[in-house]
């Protein structure tokens, strides 16, 4: 930004990011927007029951897969997956029902969070589900979806 106001950023270069800009700001068309709708919902409500099930105990799921991370029990993490996962992906549904021109920004802010919590789940306890692919491939799906003209 300073760059380009100075003028040191080169022409072809300062095209590329308004060329961004406007796509960000450009509406979603409606297939992407229900399909954005229709994943973020499935992946959001997923989010909050994990977060519900975390904080009564995650009775089943083994604590010693903790052993040695920084959680000792799956309260925070649950917590952070209904927030900032299940959050993101409501907000992704309701700008994409609404079709409101923060639809894109919202499905590719909801997109890296999805991505995001699944690089930490594999990092802290590793592949353990079939679901981290299908929230991985529905992140992935959704950021492809924000971008898509």
């Amino acid at each position: 930004m300073v760059l380009a106001t100075l003028g040191c950023m080169p022409k072809r270069v300062q095209g590329l990011r308004s060329a961004g800009r406007r796509r960000l700001a450009a509406p979603l068309p409606r297939r992407s927007r229900r399909l954005v709708a229709a994943i973020a919902a499935l992946v959001g409500l997923n989010a909050l029951g994990g977060m519900a099930y975390a904080l009564a105990g995650a009775e089943g799921v083994p604590i010693e897969w903790l052993e040695g991370r920084p959680f000792s029990s799956y309260r925070i993490p649950g917590i952070c997956l209904g927030t900032v996962v299940g959050g993101s992906c409501l907000v992704a549904v309701w700008s994409a029902v609404h079709d409101d021109l923060r639809a894109r920004p919202a499905a590719l802010a909801s997109s890296a969070a999805m991505l995001s919590w699944i690089a930490a789940q594999l990092a802290v306890i590793g592949d353990r589900s079939p679901l981290q692919l299908g929230i991985a491939a529905a992140g992935a799906g959704v950021g492809c979806l924000a971008l898509k003209d």
